[in-house]
């Protein structure tokens, strides 16, 4: 590993066997580390790094905020427990159940994928269709019921179709018509 530092900001780089393209990767602290492909030379890396400079100056004030809000503690949101978010999360996921079971009922057990509340930094919601849960960030609590219950769908809607492609959406379209607009909450997080 070398250490490196470019227009004020330092970074590490990682050369790695399995890596193919150089990757840069911003971690909550704002430290920067690269990882890259074993033989890349620091002026390829440079390049790079200057080209998305802008782009880490951002991520790094982002996760700079995401720490102050972590260590604020006095936000309300972060004295919630699960048993608190999941009193929220269930009935709706319940809700958003009823729409789409009947997808489901030949694929997957009949019962509702229970959920896991998670300090998610970077996902409203996964899914684990294997062990039939979902994962929920404790941040959604912020979120209005509508918005919650879209995130619940889309994570529900992975059961039949694991990626985003266009048979996903038309899923959500036609189970959840206005699920875009429900969305619209989550842009300014």
């Amino acid at each position: 590993m070398m250490q490196a530092e470019i227009k004020g900001i330092k970074y590490e780089i990682r050369p790695k066997k399995n890596v193919k393209r150089i990757n840069i990767h911003v971690e909550l602290s704002g430290n920067v580390w690269i990882s890259c492909p074993i033989g890349i030379t620091p002026k390829e890396i440079d390049k790079i790094m200057l080209d998305k400079i802008e782009w880490i100056k951002r991520a790094q004030a982002k996760n700079k905020l995401r720490r102050e809000e972590k260590a604020a503690c006095n936000d309300d949101l972060f004295a919630l427990t699960t048993t608190e978010c999941l009193f929220r999360f269930n009935p709706l996921a319940d809700n958003v159940w009823e729409l789409i079971k009947h997808k489901l009922k030949h694929r997957f057990p009949t019962e509702r994928p229970y959920i896991r509340v998670v300090d998610e930094k970077s996902r409203w919601g996964a899914c684990n269709p294997k062990e039939n849960f979902i994962r929920l960030s404790y941040r959604l609590m912020r979120m209005p019921d509508k918005t919650i219950e879209a995130i619940i769908l889309h994570e529900f809607c992975h059961y039949l179709e694991p990626n985003h492609q266009i048979n996903f959406h038309n899923i959500m379209a036609e189970l959840m018509p206005d699920y875009k607009e429900r969305e619209k909450p989550l842009k300014h997080y």
